[in-house]
C-alpha cells in the first residue's frame, strides 16, 4: 500500500483515527461514582464536534479515483459526496445530542459507537463485492444495536 493508495481511503482513515482519539481519552478520563460532571462532559462534545467538524472539511479534499484490495474497495468523486452527507448527518446528529449528552455519563462509548457505525456504512459504500458489503454491514449493524441501549 502506498501513499497514494491510503488517500482513497482518507474518509475511513479519519474515521478510525477520530474512533482511536476517543478511545485514549476515554481510557485517560477519570471515572467516578459520583454525578456526572456537565462541564467535562461539555468541554469533551465540543471537542469531539470540531473534530468531527474537521472530518467533514476535509472529506472535500484529495478525492480520488481508485481502487484497493483485489478490487474489493473502490471509490469515485461521487461516493466521496455521498460519505460526505453521511459525515454531514453525523454532524447534525452531535450537535443535536448535545444537550441530552451533557448529563450522560457515557458520553465517549456513545460517539465511539456512532462513528463506529459510520465506518461500516462507508465500508458498504465502497464494496464492489460481498465480503467487503458483508464486513460493512457487520460494522454498522452492532454498533448502531448497542446505540438504541443509550
Amino acid at each position: 500500500m502506498t501513499g497514494s493508495s491510503i488517500i482513497l481511503m482518507k474518509h475511513e482513515l479519519a474515521v478510525t483515527l477520530i474512533i482511536f482519539i476517543l478511545l485514549f481519552i476515554k481510557l485517560n478520563r477519570k471515572e467516578s461514582k459520583a454525578e456526572v460532571q456537565p462541564r467535562d462532559n461539555e468541554t469533551f462534545i465540543n471537542w469531539v464536534n470540531i473534530l468531527l467538524f474537521i472530518n467533514l472539511v476535509a472529506g472535500f479534499f484529495l478525492i480520488k479515483e481508485g481502487a484497493l484490495f483485489g478490487d474489493m474497495f473502490y471509490t469515485n468523486p461521487l461516493m466521496a459526496l455521498e460519505k460526505n452527507i453521511l459525515n454531514f448527518g453525523t454532524f447534525i446528529i452531535s450537535l443535536q445530542s448535545h444537550h441530552w449528552l451533557k448529563q450522560h455519563k457515557h458520553v465517549p462509548e456513545f460517539y465511539m459507537l456512532m462513528l463506529s457505525t459510520l465506518l461500516g456504512m462507508f465500508f458498504m459504500l465502497s464494496s464492489r463485492n460481498l465480503l467487503m458489503f458483508y464486513l460493512g454491514l457487520e460494522l454498522s449493524n452492532h454498533p448502531f444495536g448497542r446505540i438504541g441501549k443509550f
